[in-house]
């Protein structure tokens, strides 16, 4: 949606790209902070949109099957999974011409946030609650303008790990970390988020030049991340999963090259409008190999 942005570099020189620009506008849209201080950005909008959600419950499998038999033929889908409750939430949207809005949904996460406690205290009790909780999962449609329908409110906290595999592969590797997690008994009570996503053309996207299937790993932030990431990171790095550069995950400039191909594309215009790495932070100088 970005055709357009301001771009002010370490010395103060303002760049306006666009597509014209090539790298360097591909660069910038996604940029990580690391090229200079975006001052104003162009985004392509469209015409409000109206869409119709719907959600229901499904045998884990099941809901594998169904995702990737009609992940061609829905504007949107995903699925939360459970995989020691072996039960998934599915959820499609298309875009509606109904006019009339659907009564507000329910926005409390009290039952979540109490589940997640119980289950951090009673690990024992982590499966049979995955298959309690989507008995609370109704059969539901819900229509309104885009903007209500996408939003959702969250408010029991998480830490996340998030990789973007190819997406012909997106179910077998979700099938080895369900798998992986059952085997290690891992205590893990939040779900799995798995969507398909587009391809597109910006030199680090996750998607860059390949559609992919993302795999979102959670756990209850009072609980101990690092079994559950441990266990499964690498099993995404396997089917050549690129992280999402927002959440936690172990990669460096050498891991990072291999699964990005437009990766040297990138240090080149970075090199180019920061020569002396002045935007680097600490976590930077590990994505893009400077130590200095």
């Amino acid at each position: 949606q970005v055709v357009g942005l301001e771009l002010m570099d370490t010395e103060g020189t303002l760049h306006r790209l666009d597509h014209k620009d090539g790298d360097r506008f591909q660069a910038a849209r996604c940029g990580l902070g690391a090229l200079g201080l975006i001052t104003a950005v162009t985004l392509d909008s469209a015409p409000a949109y109206r869409l119709e959600e719907h959600t229901w419950t499904l045998p884990l499998d099941e809901a594998m099957d169904f995702v990737e038999q009609e992940k061609d033929n829905v504007r949107h889908i995903e699925f939360f999974a459970f995989p020691l409750g072996e039960q998934a939430i599915v959820k499609t949207m298309e875009i509606t011409d109904d006019p009339e809005d659907s009564s507000e949904r329910e926005d409390s996460n009290d039952l979540l946030e109490m589940v997640c406690k119980l289950a951090m205290r009673a690990g024992w009790l982590t499966p049979s609650l995955q298959k309690l909780v989507t008995l609370f999962v109704e059969d539901s449609t819900y229509t309104g303008p885009a903007h209500k329908v996408f939003a959702n409110r969250r408010t029991v906290r998480f830490n996340e790990m998030e990789y973007t595999v190819p997406a012909q592969d997106g179910i077998a590797c979700l099938q080895e970390v369900c798998e992986t997690i059952r085997k290690q008994d891992i205590n893990v009570f939040f779900p799995i988020e798995f969507r398909y996503v587009a391809a597109d053309d910006r030199l680090l996207s996750m998607y860059h030049d390949r559609a992919g299937a993302s795999l979102s790993i959670h756990q209850y932030f009072e609980q101990d991340y690092q079994p559950l990431f441990t266990a499964v990171e690498p099993i995404l790095r396997r089917y050549a999963g690129r992280p999402h550069w927002g959440k936690l995950h172990t990669l460096g400039q050498r891991d990072l090259r291999e699964l990005y191909p437009a990766f040297d594309r990138f240090q080149a215009v970075r090199r180019e409008l920061d020569p002396q790495g002045r935007m680097l932070n600490q976590h930077l100088k590990t994505l893009f190999g400077e130590t200095g």
